[in-house]
């Protein structure tokens, strides 16, 4: 019986990972970013756009795309594992925290492979924080 309880729950926190990421299905645009405590340039932000549908994202900043999978990893705050299959970050994983409020999605990328604590990347070098518009 505890087996059984146990396959349903994780069934149960499947089905809502996935309404998670439905969620944030669209088309992105930056509004702002900062990588090791740097911030992006307005120049760089223009060129930057990302398309999230239903588990996968499509990224261009005009050098070509990188293709790849997003896993959700449920929690407080919630995670998101991103995952390339085609283009530079082919076979990479980078972990990350994203909150969805309104319009904007936040995304906080721990690009040393460290999941990210908070939304916060000053003057930490392997953390990098976007903020995006959905257009």
């Amino acid at each position: 019986m505890k087996t059984i309880l146990s396959l349903i729950s994780l069934a149960c926190i499947a089905t809502s990972a996935s309404a998670d990421l439905k969620k944030i299905n669209g088309t992105w645009k930056p509004i702002s970013g900062e990588a090791g405590g740097r911030p992006m340039t307005k120049a760089f932000l223009d060129k930057m756009v990302i398309v999230i549908k239903d588990g996968t994202y499509d990224y261009d900043e005009g050098n070509g795309h990188d293709i790849g999978t997003l896993k959700d990893v449920p929690g407080k705050p919630q995670g998101m594992d991103i995952t390339g299959t085609k283009g530079p970050n082919k076979g990479k994983t980078y972990v990350t925290l994203y909150k969805l409020e309104g319009k904007t999605l936040t995304i906080c990328y721990g690009l040393d492979g460290k999941r990210p604590k908070a939304f916060d990347a000053k003057g930490k070098g392997s953390t990098m924080l976007i903020k995006y518009q959905r257009s």
